[in-house]
């Protein structure tokens, strides 16, 4: 990173995402596999950005559960003019915080491996891994992670 302003903006970031999160999470982020590290990423995130968690929650999992697996900007955008009926600040973002906010959701979905070729795609992962999560408290994440019912369950009640 050439700026030591995009180093601080950075830095900060991910300070914000860990301590959203943890030891417990990033202490043994080497001992997960690829696949599992970028689900740690979308689980910090989500509980540092509530409208990531209100996309996952409103849009993605009814997606996912209806079958609908295309996701694009789109949704982002129906998502957005719902929100701004509660949050009327998105009404007040400039069209470039816009397209940035519409760009981040759909990227960050893509790079935890939730959004492949434009589609919904279940992240491969452990049992092991999603029970850091049950263990925790944070079982919400299992449906976060397109889960489905039956491996939810079996994953909870062990």
């Amino acid at each position: 990173i050439n700026s030591e302003a995009a180093r601080k903006r950075i830095i900060h970031e991910i300070k914000r995402r860990y301590y959203s999160v943890g030891e417990q999470y990033y202490g043994n982020f080497n001992h997960f596999t690829v696949s599992e590290q970028k689900l740690i990423i979308l689980y910090s995130c989500m509980k540092t950005y509530r409208m990531l968690f209100d996309f996952v929650f409103d849009v993605v999992i009814e997606k996912w559960l209806s079958f609908d697996l295309a996701i694009n900007t789109s949704d982002v955008e129906k998502f957005l003019d719902i929100k701004s009926n509660i949050h009327k600040e998105i009404d007040k973002w400039s069209t470039t915080t816009r397209k940035k906010n519409i760009s981040g959701l759909i990227l960050m979905l893509k790079q935890a491996g939730i959004i492949t070729n434009s589609k919904l795609t279940q992240v491969e992962a452990s049992d092991n891994f999603w029970r850091l999560f049950v263990e925790s408290n944070e079982s919400w994440f299992l449906e976060a992670g397109l889960l489905s019912k039956e491996q939810r369950e079996k994953i909870i009640n062990g």
